[in-house]
Order: structure tokens, then sequence, then C-alpha cells
């Protein structure tokens, strides 16, 4: 994507399901991203090939692939990030890369070698932030939350499973990292095995860095001076692995969950939770947890 000739860099992925304008200003938005040279990849999730995407991935210089299977988010991800790039960035499709972002945030991986993933401040058109670089969603924390989260938003296990790092400007180690963005070197990227497939979407981006942690012995960093802008919701509705409600519907317009989106997000919470807990003497509660998910996730469907 750049006019140098030297080798890229940097591999910049990014999952699509009929979000062809999203990843235009995706793209558009690297030229001012990085001075280094990289190479940009498109994996489209969509049933059938989107021309429309196809052009703006021509236009733009990045690679082309389509999965009209819907593999989920995960496998999708791993596809795309196949590569000998020294450097790995996810970015979802309504993400977009502010002036010399990209290069501040490998900069700052370079000065932490410690840290497997890095990530930066997350904030909407409107320059509100979003809670990134969580703790992970310990018993004695995401118990509460579920149960409160929605009802009184104050609650203090949301407090500590949000923390607040994301609300400052400095470099802090955290547990994990929204994976709306993530830079990650290649080797540490490779020894994690990339996003657990299983996850079809949610807590793959959590899953890393609970791998980073206990596999590489490695901590994720987020850096929280430097922002990106990413439309939260417009990825989550779910452009990235095909579970957006139909254009025009009520559903598209906000008004009801997306069923599939539900379902995933308690699949996958209980699969994290199983990866976070995976001693045999955690398995009752466990088993508990997943009765409670499952009907946490029928109340909201009946109420739907």
């Amino acid at each position: 994507m750049t006019e140098s000739a030297a080798p890229p860099q940097i591999r910049v992925v990014t999952v699509s399901y009929q979000s062809s304008d999203g990843v235009r200003q995706l793209l558009e938005s690297l030229r001012g991203a990085t001075n280094r040279p990289l190479q940009a990849v498109v994996v489209d999730n969509a049933e059938a090939p989107d021309v429309a995407l196809q052009k703006i991935c021509e236009k733009h210089g990045a690679d082309y692939i389509s999965r009209p299977d819907n593999p989920g988010f995960g496998v999708s991800s791993n596809l795309g990030a196949r590569g000998a790039e020294p450097w790995v960035v996810m970015a979802n499709p309504d993400l977009q890369f502010t002036p010399a972002s990209l290069d501040a945030l490998i900069d700052a991986a370079e000065t932490h070698p410690q840290a497997a993933i890095v990530g930066p401040a997350l904030v909407d058109g409107s320059g509100n932030r979003y809670p990134t670089g969580r703790s992970f969603p310990y018993f004695s924390i995401g118990i509460g939350h579920a149960l409160f989260a929605r009802i009184w938003p104050e609650n203090p296990w949301t407090a500590r499973y949000w923390g607040s790092a994301w609300r400052g400007q400095g470099d802090t180690e955290v547990d994990w990292l929204s994976g709306a963005c993530l830079v990650v070197r290649r080797e540490d990227w490779e020894a994690m095995g990339g996003f657990d497939e299983r996850f079809f979407m949610y807590f793959e981006d959590a899953d890393l860095g609970l791998k980073a942690r206990r596999k590489l012995g490695k901590t994720s960093l987020l850096v929280a001076g430097v922002e990106v802008i990413h439309q939260q919701g417009a990825s989550t509705g779910n452009l990235t692995a095909g579970t957006a409600a139909p254009a025009g519907t009520s559903a598209s317009a906000g008004s009801k969950l997306n069923t599939r989106v539900l379902r995933a997000h308690h699949e996958s919470a209980s699969l994290f939770l199983r990866h976070l807990y995976p001693q045999p003497h955690w398995r009752p509660i466990l088993a508990l947890i997943n009765l409670g998910l499952q009907l946490r996730l029928y109340l909201l469907l009946r109420h739907n």
C-alpha cells in the first residue's frame, strides 16, 4: 500500500461482512497512520464475493480473500494473518487510524518487548472513549458484572472489570485488549497460535491475552496516549462475523438484539471461562455458571 519498494513490515488484517464502506475508510486511514511499508488484507465473510469491496481493495492495494462459508472471526483473522511481515495488526472494519497512530503503537511495542500485544485507546466519532484494557472476568468480578451491568452500570464489579487505564494517557499493562485494534509481533502471534478458532466471535481477544500470559509469560499493553476511532456497534452487529441484521429491519435499527450475536456471546463466554479455570476442581462451578448463562440467554431471547 506504500509507494516504497521495500518489503512490507506490517500486515493489517480486517474481517468484513457487508461492510465495504467501513473497510474503505479503514484503508484510507492507513495512509497517514504509518511511514512503514505495509500490506493490508481483507477477508470477506459474506455469502458471495462483494464486488464493491473487491474494487476498494484493488484501489488501495489490499489483498482480498473471500470466505463465503463464513467460518467466524477467529478463523478468518488467522487466514488473513498468514505471511512473513514482522508485525501483525488486527483492525475491525469500523476502525479508523488517526495520523501516525500505527507508528506510535509499534514504537511502544518495540520499547516494551515484554508486551506480546499492544493496543490503543478507542474513541467514537465524537471523541468519547470506550473501555479497553480490561481485567479477565474472574468469578469475583465476572458474576457481578453479568448480573448488574445492565441494571446498575456503576456497580463495583463492572468498575473492576473495566478498570481505569482506558481513561488515562499512559502505558499500562492489562489483562486483555479489545480486538478492535491489536498490534502483535509476528513471532509472538505464531507462538500463541493466533486466535483460538473455536470462538466464532467474542472473547477471542481476551483468550489471546490469556495465551500471551500463560504460554509466553508476556503481557498486554494499553497505550492510552494513542487514540484510534472505533464506531462501536458497527462491527458488533456483526460486520465481522456475518451477524448483522438485514438493512431496513427493526433489528438493524437497534430496536432488537441480534439472536446470533447473543448466542455467540454466551457460548464464547462459557468457553473462555473454561480456559480461564482449566483445573478439574472448578468444573462444578463452571457447570453452574454455564446453566446461568443459558438461563440469561433464554431470558434475553424471550424479551427480545
